[in-house]
């Protein structure tokens, strides 16, 4: 019988449902080798580890529990993306080393000792992959990128968002408040650390809690700004609030898609000129610069109206600018520009 723990954070393999397209390695690329080091942490809640000769030295320690290092050496397991693996760790300086593991486009470890886990999750960067320290602000983050995937840990997601620690440092808290209260069992430990991470993923998004890794802004992006239209003498006619959906598909360096341009309302700033209105703009465009990209609009093959460009700021919002190259064309409204967020 799976234990209770296990059964809510057993994590799938990363390649099981999904495909990994342009985010996998070739498989003639060299076999990869997990290291780093495994810092378990304080365990009053001995429901969870086990039976082990070691209990009152485990319940004793508060940070960097060498005693229940030491049950991990001898009695833990080891799993690589869903799959058990040998493994070796050293008691004395708390390294451990994972080999033979064939390229993927994420990785996540994970020892368990009874009812205990400990976990990190980290995209594929080579054949030597550093894992950095297994603990439970490593286990907070691999949770929380297994809750925004719905049970199943999204790659991309891996790869292209890096999880704050002090965003993932409440989970982090209910995690060491659960381990160290000793009348913590599994099916305890189980029912509140999903409620915690249910309203967690309720309030946040995965970008507001992240810092932007990647950069082929492939997805879906929306956000809210201001539009406006120009008379021939190039003072402003119209503006609009809008509302934009930007969907990419990247292969290579060439991007694909369409931008939905949603009129929310209008405001007369000087009488004539065209009033904006909702529509779509597909476009081919190719990336020049990464995290950049831009496409002209064309009213026909032979008259494009507008200039649409997208950049990633510091925020990792993907700021769109636009110049009307047409009297029918938008134009960007500087004191309000769009900035989309991928969602």
């Amino acid at each position: 019988m799976k234990r209770a723990l296990c059964a809510l954070i057993c994590l799938l393999p990363l390649l099981v449902g999904c495909s990994m397209g342009g985010s996998s390695n070739s498989s003639s690329a060299a076999n990869t080798t997990l290291y780093g080091q495994l810092q378990p942490p304080a365990v009053k809640a001995t429901a969870l580890i086990g039976a082990s000769s070691r209990v009152p030295a485990v319940q004793a320690q508060m940070e960097n529990n060498t005693d229940l290092l030491a049950d991990f050496a001898e009695k833990g397991t080891c799993m690589v993306n869903g799959k058990a693996v040998s493994f070796s760790l050293n008691t004395g300086n708390s390294a451990f080393k994972v080999t033979g593991i064939e390229p993927y486009g994420a990785y996540e470890i994970r020892f368990d000792l009874a009812s205990l886990s400990l976990r990190a999750t980290k995209p594929y960067t080579g054949s030597q992959m550093n894992m950095g320290t297994v603990n439970l602000t490593s286990t907070a983050k691999s949770l929380l990128y297994e809750a925004y995937g719905r049970g199943a840990p999204r790659v991309a997601d891996i790869q292209n968002y890096e999880i704050r620690d002090d965003k993932a440092a409440t989970i982090v808290s209910k995690l060491a408040e659960l381990l160290i209260d000793p009348a913590t069992t599994p099916s305890v430990f189980e029912n509140a650390l999903q409620a915690e991470l249910a309203a967690f993923t309720r309030i946040y998004h995965l970008d507001e809690i992240s810092v932007f890794t990647g950069n082929d802004m492939s997805g879906t992006w929306t956000g809210q700004g201001t539009l406006c239209t120009r008379l021939s003498t190039g003072e402003e006619a119209q503006r609009a609030a809008v509302n934009l959906s930007l969907h990419v598909v990247r292969e290579g360096d060439e991007l694909n898609g369409y931008v939905d341009v949603e009129v929310v309302s209008t405001t007369t700033v000087n009488n004539g000129g065209i009033i904006p209105s909702t529509g779509r703009r597909e476009f081919t465009a190719k990336v020049d610069t990464e995290g950049q990209f831009s496409f002209q609009a064309s009213r026909d093959q032979n008259t494009p109206i507008e200039r649409w460009s997208f950049s990633l700021d510091a925020t990792d919002a993907l700021v769109c600018t636009v110049q009307s190259l047409h009297e029918q064309g938008l134009q960007s409204y500087e004191k309000n520009l769009p900035k989309l967020r991928r969602q």
